[in-house]
């Protein structure tokens, strides 16, 4: 049994996505790509609610705080930052 899948919504990226992470509220997802930037989306309409160049060598992961509050980022550059 094959199941087709509806597409809500896409975000075409600066750079290639390397990381995507949903907060656990289920709210927001982030989108980290190639070139350092990091952007927050709202899930139900796919709007950019922020976004930060987060590391000039690019990044490499994404970790949501269980609380959706933070968002833990890691780059390149070997340095985590926290937003």
């Amino acid at each position: 049994m094959s199941e087709s899948l509806d597409e809500a919504w896409s975000y075409t990226a600066p750079d290639y996505p390397v990381a995507v992470a949903f907060a656990h509220d289920g709210r927001t997802v982030a989108i980290g790509d190639a070139a350092g930037q990091v952007v927050w989306l709202d899930v139900s309409t796919g709007a950019e609610l922020a976004s930060h160049s987060a590391d000039a060598k690019g990044l490499l992961a994404l970790a949501w705080h269980p609380t959706a509050r933070r968002l833990a980022v890691g780059g390149q550059s070997g340095v985590v930052r926290l937003y």
